[in-house]
């Protein structure tokens, strides 16, 4: 496959060259958080200083606050792209991307309450021909200026669970955890990108609602509303609106004899307003997954199946979607050197139901793509990841290819991948 050949002259050298460029850019541009440099061994002061850096306050005794600590994450990565368009034409990209950049604050007080906010400080837009900019964004997509932003009551601790092992209750701007990658954190997820089947029921949505959670014995669950309107108002896109469309949202999570999980999930989306612009951007959608570990191998399965309607008036677009996402990890030395393959394919009874995610095989690539839509999508990643302190500092590399059925032709590409994770 010309493409497949064409992948592996990929120059190494030139995305190294194009990581530190980019890290040169960072620092000349805007504050960085500096880590402490880091040790020979793995589990060196640095390390153990990177973890616990951020609590400033901790005393479970004192009964008006028990904790006050700090957060935050930073992602960097790059990659090259090599392809042929829906035309049969060639096109290749390179792009570094400022993938997150979180800071944030959390507070346990009064023995039962916890508060917790945290804002995004970089939007970089570059590889579909936006901008950079840092700071805490503002305008149409305002609300983005927050990751969370979020009032927990632990109903469990403060008057008993009722038969419950946990009870809490939670309002405020919250991340909706729709299918496996979606309940791995960005710290954490073992691919550079999740899946574009798995971000199409996730879409990082952060919306406000109104959440209950309880754990019983090898059961947990959880149950919410949310508001589906994305305010431009940066105080309403924390307290919240509730002018447009409702989502009703419940997960189940059983966690078997062998410490294996079954995840289930499920999301209606009542959309009653007329706006344009949601968090959902589809009707409904379940999720079943299996997650375990053998020795040193890790295994996770996604099913997922859901319905656009007429997506924004678009009926091309609507309709149903399927697929599903299959993921191997190993351990070649424990807790340093890991390898992850993943597989994905998702399809729609629509010709333009699935899209591929925006860095690179959809963004300003000089392709014709249709826009990253079409009806069937399959992605195979292979990857290594490096953990200089476990999740909270590593490096990860992987090469993806993708194949993308559209009603004007398939398209395909491979791209090599290089980030760099780190989070206190």
């Amino acid at each position: 496959m010309p493409v497949m050949k064409q992948a592996m002259k990929i120059s190494t050298a030139a995305v190294l060259a194009t990581l530190g460029s980019s890290l040169s850019t960072l620092a000349g541009s805007a504050p960085v958080i500096e880590a402490p440099a880091p040790a020979p061994a793995v589990s060196g002061d640095w390390c153990e200083t990177l973890k616990s850096i951020g609590t400033l306050y901790s005393d479970k005794e004192n009964p008006y606050v028990q904790e006050f600590k700090l957060f935050g994450r930073y992602q960097f990565q790059t990659g090259y792209i090599d392809g042929n368009d829906v035309n049969g034409d060639n096109f290749s990209e390179t792009a570094a991307i400022h993938r997150r950049l979180r800071l944030g604050a959390q507070l346990k007080f009064a023995q039962y309450f916890t508060l917790k906010a945290n804002v995004n400080l970089v939007t970089d837009l570059r590889f579909a021909g936006g901008d950079l900019s840092w700071g805490v964004p503002h305008g149409i997509l305002g609300a983005a200026a927050f990751d969370e932003a979020k009032l927990t009551f632990d109903a469990g601790k403060a008057f008993g669970t009722a038969g419950l092992d946990s009870l809490k209750f939670t309002y405020g701007r919250q991340k909706v955890k729709m299918g496996y990658e979606g309940h791995s954190s960005s710290k954490k997820i073992k691919t550079i990108e999740r899946s574009a089947l798995g971000n199409t029921i996730y879409r990082s949505a952060r919306p406000v609602g109104f959440t209950v959670d309880a754990a019983k014995g090898s059961w947990k669950g959880a149950a919410a509303i949310f508001s589906d309107q994305i305010s431009d108002d940066r105080l309403d896109s924390v307290i919240g609106e509730w002018n447009e469309g409702l989502a009703y949202y419940a997960s189940l999570t059983k966690t078997l004899a062998s410490e294996d999980e079954l995840i289930f999930d499920f999301l209606y989306h009542d959309d009653t307003g007329d706006a344009t612009l949601d968090w959902f951007g589809y009707n409904w959608a379940a999720s079943a997954a299996y997650a375990g570990s053998c020795g040193r191998w890790g295994y996770t399965g996604n099913v997922i199946v859901g319905d656009h309607v007429d997506f924004l008036g678009y009926p091309e677009r609507g309709g149903l979607f399927y697929g599903a996402i299959l993921m191997g990890t190993y351990w070649i030395a424990d807790g340093t050197v890991e390898a992850v393959g993943q597989y994905q394919w998702q399809g729609s009874e629509e010709p333009e139901g699935v899209r591929t995610n925006g860095r690179l095989f959809r963004g300003d690539n000089g392709g014709d793509l249709n826009n990253g839509r079409g009806d069937s999508h399959h992605s195979l990643y292979a990857g290594l990841n490096w953990y200089l302190c476990g999740d909270n500092a590593k490096f990860m590399t992987g090469l993806e290819y993708q194949n993308l059925a559209t009603p004007d032709g398939n398209a395909d590409a491979v791209t090599l991948w290089l980030a760099y994770r780190m989070y206190f």
